[in-house]
C-alpha cells in the first residue's frame, strides 16, 4: 500500500511526462488534464498555496469514486493503520469510520477498555475530553484518542434511543493482540470461529484453531461486529478449507460494490448475472453452469456465493449440482441472507408455477456474514431482511420482538439471536420435516403473493403480508389473534414494512395450491400459538382457501 500511494504521488507531481509511457492515449489525456489543473492552480491562485494537501485530496477525491470501499490513506493515517494491525497498542480498544463529520464506533475490541465501560458499537462520539468531537479527520481521531496505558480519556457519546448524551471515562490500555474470540466444534463435522478483526496474527491464530478441530468438514467462519480489514486476510482464511480454486458468483450489483473488487486481488474469475429474483430460473442456471465449466471449474474447485437470498440459493443450487457437487462458501452480503437464508443449505429456482420449487439441500462449507456489508444495503432491501427478524421473534423469542419495539437496531446481537434460532431448529431437522417447518411462518401465503407480484414486492414485504394473512387466517378459524394482529401491525409499519399488498386475493390464493410443502392431501402450516411461540398445524388446502371464514 505505502509503495502504491508513493508511485502515485511521484506521477503525478514529478514525473508527468511519463504519463504516455505507461498509459493509453485516453488515461493520458485524463491525467494530463489533472496535471494542467495543478499547475494552473499553483500558478495563478491570488495567494500562496501548499500545494501537497491539495494532492492529497485529489487522490482521496478519485478513490471515493470507485466504490464506497477504497480509500486512499496518507502515510500518518497508514502509520495508524500498521499499529493496529500489529495488534498490541496504547488506546482506548475501537475501530471507527467518520461519517457525516462524526466519529461512529464501528466496533469495540473484545476486552478491551471501551467494551469493558459499556461503549458500544454504533455510539457517536461527539466530545473528546470536553471539547467537540465533530468534524475531526481520520487522522486527528487517533491522535486524540490514543495515549500512554493507564491515562484516561472522557468522552461525550450520543446513543440511538437515548435522548440526553452519555458520559464515559476510559482508562486506556494495551488492547488485545488475539483476533480470534472462540474455535469450537458445533459437532463431528462442524467447526466455528469468531473473528472480532483483521491483524497481521489473524491468519496464524486462524490456522491454530483450525488444526485443533479434527474431523472438520464444514466451518461456520463468523464476521459478525468485524469491522472489515484485509481483505487478502480474507482470502486466505479460506485457504485451510483445502479447496483449489474459487469462483465467484454474484448479481451485477453486488460485482460493483465487493465482486469486481474481491475478483482483482485474488485472481479468482467472477461470474456475475442480472440482480433480482428473475435470475432464480433454470434459464439462467443453465447458462451461469456452462460459464463455470468454460472456466475449467473442476471438483476440487468450488463457489463463492457472494450477495443475498438469491445469489445464494442460484449459487448454492450450482455447486451442489454442477460436477456432482463443489464446494460452497455462503458469503451474503443483505440483512436477509445473513439471518436466514445463507443457514441452513437450503437452495432453490422458481418455476412459473411458483417459488422455490426445484431445490436441494446441500450444506456450505464455510459462511462468512460481516455487518458491515450492511452500510451499502438500500432501506428497502433492509427493511426486507427485518422481516425475517420480526419472524423469528414471533415463533421463538418474544424479548426480541419487545427489543425491536423499543429500541434502534444492535445488528450484530440481532443476527445472533436469529442464527441461535434458526441453527436450534436445524440441528433438529436439517431437511424440513418437522420442526424447522416453523421457519415458515407467514411464507405460505408470502410465497404466493411473491409468485403472483412478478417483482412489484421484495420477498420480505411478501413474508410481512403473509404473517399478517396467516393470523387473519388463525382468528377467522378460533384462535384469536386480534391482540397480535395489533402488535405485529405497529411493528411493520415502523420498519417500512407493508400489512397488505394490492394483490388480488382470490388470485394469489390459488397458488397455494402448488405450495412445495404439501404431503398428499395435507398442508403443514407453521401458527402463532402466543407471542414467541410458533406451533405447526396440519390442513388441508380447502381449509386453507375457504373464503366463508375469513374475516
Amino acid at each position: 500500500m505505502k509503495r502504491l500511494i508513493t508511485l502515485i504521488v511521484g506521477v503525478l507531481c514529478t514525473a508527468p511526462w511519463s504519463v504516455r509511457a505507461q498509459f493509453d492515449d485516453a488515461a493520458a489525456a485524463q491525467l494530463q488534464k489533472l496535471v494542467q489543473a495543478y499547475r494552473y492552480v499553483d500558478a495563478a491562485y491570488v495567494d500562496s498555496l501548499d500545494t501537497a494537501p491539495l494532492v492529497e485530496e485529489a487522490i482521496r477525491g478519485m478513490l471515493m469514486r470507485l466504490d464506497p470501499h477504497s480509500a486512499y490513506l496518507s502515510e500518518e493515517e497508514m502509520k495508524g493503520v500498521d499499529e493496529s494491525f500489529d495488534g498490541s497498542f496504547g488506546g482506548i480498544g475501537i475501530e471507527f469510520n467518520v461519517l457525516n463529520d462524526t466519529v461512529v464506533i464501528v466496533n469495540t475490541i473484545a476486552g478491551g477498555p471501551s467494551a469493558q465501560v459499556g461503549l458500544l458499537p454504533g455510539d457517536r462520539i461527539v466530545g473528546i475530553d470536553g471539547q467537540r468531537a465533530v468534524g475531526l479527520s481520520r487522522a486527528e481521531v487517533p491522535k486524540r484518542l490514543r495515549g500512554p496505558s493507564g491515562t484516561q480519556v472522557r468522552l461525550e457519546v450520543s446513543r440511538h434511543a437515548v435522548k440526553e448524551p452519555l458520559a464515559f471515562t476510559v482508562t486506556r490500555g494495551d488492547i488485545p493482540l488475539h483476533t480470534v474470540d472462540a474455535a469450537y466444534k458445533v459437532d463431528a463435522e462442524t467447526g466455528y470461529i469468531k473473528v472480532n478483526r483483521f491483524g497481521r496474527t489473524t491468519m496464524q491464530e486462524f490456522v491454530e484453531a483450525f488444526k485443533g478441530m479434527k474431523g472438520v468438514r464444514s466451518l461456520i467462519l463468523d464476521l459478525r461486529g468485524n469491522g472489515g480489514g484485509l481483505l487478502e486476510q480474507a482470502e486466505e482464511l479460506l485457504r485451510p478449507l483445502g479447496v483449489g480454486r474459487w469462483a465467484i458468483v454474484c448479481d451485477d450489483t453486488v460485482a460493483g460494490l465487493y465482486g469486481a473488487a474481491l475478483a482483482r486481488r485474488t485472481g479468482w474469475p467472477l461470474v456475475t448475472f442480472p440482480a433480482g429474483e428473475g435470475s432464480k430460473s433454470l434459464e439462467e442456471y443453465d447458462r451461469l453452469c456452462r460459464r463455470l465449466v468454460q472456466l475449467g471449474l473442476t471438483r476440487s474447485d468450488g463457489i463463492v456465493a457472494l450477495g443475498g437470498g438469491v445469489t445464494g440459493d442460484l449459487a448454492g443450487f450450482a455447486a451442489a449440482t454442477l460436477l456432482r457437487g463443489v464446494a460452497l462458501v455462503q458469503a451474503p452480503t443483505t440483512l436477509l441472507a445473513q439471518v436466514d437464508s445463507a443457514v441452513g443449505g437450503k437452495t432453490g429456482l422458481d418455476l412459473p408455477e411458483g417459488k422455490n420449487l426445484l431445490g436441494c439441500f446441500y450444506q456450505p462449507r464455510m459462511v462468512l456474514a460481516d455487518t458491515a456489508c450492511l452500510v451499502t444495503l438500500p432501506r428497502r432491501q433492509l427493511a426486507c431482511g427485518m422481516a425475517e427478524v420480526i419472524k423469528y421473534g414471533c415463533i421463538a423469542d418474544e424479548e426480541l420482538l419487545t427489543r425491536l419495539e423499543q429500541q434502534e437496531p444492535d445488528w450484530p446481537r440481532i443476527i445472533r439471536r436469529c442464527l441461535a434460532c434458526k441453527a436450534a431448529l436445524v440441528a433438529q431437522d436439517e431437511r424440513d420435516e418437522g420442526p424447522r417447518r416453523l421457519l415458515n411462518f407467514g411464507h405460505t401465503f408470502g410465497h404466493a403473493m411473491e409468485a403472483l407480484g412478478g417483482g412489484r414486492y421484495t420477498h420480505g414485504e411478501c413474508v410481512a403480508a403473509g404473517m399478517m394473512e396467516m393470523l387473519r387466517w388463525q382468528t377467522a378459524h378460533g384462535s384469536d389473534q386480534t391482540a397480535m394482529l395489533a402488535r405485529l401491525g405497529t411493528l411493520l409499519e415502523r420498519y417500512d414494512l407493508p400489512r397488505r399488498l394490492d394483490l388480488p386475493e382470490t388470485a394469489w390464493r390459488q397458488y397455494l395450491l402448488r405450495d412445495k410443502k404439501r404431503s398428499g392431501g395435507e398442508m403443514t402450516i407453521a401458527v402463532l400459538e402466543r407471542p414467541g411461540h410458533g406451533v405447526l398445524w396440519s390442513v388441508t388446502p380447502e381449509e386453507l382457501l375457504e373464503e366463508t371464514r375469513w374475516m
